[in-house]
């Protein structure tokens, strides 16, 4: 009778280790086996076989790309202006040996890194060089983090600044200018089109007087008019109406006294 039970109690504990020893490692992950807590070797995917009772598995991870969120981040442009940067990057591992081994806490690390990565970089910029240097500083921060991670075991395949937000104040002084600068393009241009126009009119005169007369007569009459149209939208505008036809008649004596004194 205790032959028989020794004989089971061998039997189990027999296939209790055999289980033990069986590790199945799936795909795209890797893991670390350690005996007696020194380091042994990596496991790759499939079946693998440790020692029970002397091997552990201490580490496993995936490989696959993940993703990393960074909170909006307060940042000083060189041009002294205070505004808050978030980010977001994609990073996967490729050695897991390092991430064990070489960093203590890998996403504790990786966004305190590119927290004072995106700090550095923003703040050698000014503020208007950071909305057209996007693509830039996304390269750039990509090549300095993986110069970093790399020896985590860590590769950083993708850095995007999401939003760059500016304070309130701010904002509206940024969009007056933004508007001051259109109203002064639009002037230049109404400008050139004018002097474009009085050189054709006086080529015009020049060539032919009474045509030129004409011209002169229906421009005075249709600006007259837009005048008009304009200040009759005003409520508190008091409207002095002159009479077209003086003038036009004014205006064509002065043409006339022009017209004599050229011949």
């Amino acid at each position: 009778m205790f032959l028989l039970v020794l004989c089971g109690s061998v039997v189990i504990v027999f296939f209790y280790l055999v289980y033990k020893s069986i590790h199945i490692i799936e795909e795209n992950e890797q893991a670390i086996v350690t005996r007696f807590g020194r380091f042994k070797r990596v496991l790759k995917p499939g079946m693998n076989f440790i020692l029970p009772l002397m091997d552990k598995i201490a580490f496993k991870e995936g490989l696959q790309e993940r993703v990393l969120d960074i909170p909006p981040q307060t940042v000083i442009t060189k041009d002294n202006i205070s505004i808050k940067v978030d980010a977001i990057i994609y990073w996967e591992i490729f050695d897991v040996y390092r991430v064990y081994y070489d960093v203590d806490d890998l996403m504790d690390s990786l966004a305190n890194l590119v927290k004072t990565m995106l700090r550095s970089k923003i703040g050698n910029l000014e503020l208007q060089e950071t909305y057209s240097s996007r693509e830039e500083i996304n390269s750039k921060l990509i090549n300095q983090l993986s110069a970093v991670t790399s020896k985590w075991g860590v590769r950083v395949t993708l850095v995007e600044i999401q939003d760059i937000i500016v304070p309130e104040e701010l904002q509206k002084s940024l969009q007056q200018q933004q508007e001051a600068a259109s109203r002064k393009r639009a002037t230049l241009e109404d400008i050139e089109a004018i002097t474009l126009s009085v050189k054709e009119l006086l080529k015009i005169i020049e060539e032919n007087p009474e045509e030129g007369s004409e011209i002169l007569r229906f421009m005075l009459a249709r600006q007259y008019m837009n005048v008009n149209e304009k200040i009759s939208k005003s409520d508190n505008t008091k409207i002095l109406f002159m009479d077209p036809k003086v003038m036009t008649e004014a205006l064509s004596n002065l043409l006339e006294e022009d017209v004599r004194g050229m011949e």
